[in-house]
């Protein structure tokens, strides 16, 4: 009789240990889960970021090229004056 109230005690342990060793996981998991949370919401930032930067780029080449066809532009007509008089 006295090695079943043993036996009971010895798995109880076991048991105990399991638990903890189960809630040190969940925790674990828990601040993983915040990390990746943490982490795709500055990869969203970041790709905003980045697609406002291409937006922007974009856009000034897109002045700098019409600058330029103006320029030709005014070159031609600077040499045509410059031919007449």
């Amino acid at each position: 009789m006295t090695h079943q109230p043993q036996a009971l005690a010895e798995k109880k342990e076991v048991l105990d240990e399991l638990i903890r060793q189960c809630d040190s996981i969940k925790q674990k998991e828990m601040k993983l889960k915040s990390q990746e949370v943490d982490l795709e919401n500055k990869l969203a930032d970041a790709t905003k970021t980045v697609n406002e930067y291409q937006s922007r780029i974009a856009a000034c080449s897109e002045k700098i090229l019409s600058l330029g066809e103006k320029k030709k532009m005014c070159v031609a007509r600077s040499l045509k004056y410059n031919e007449k008089h």
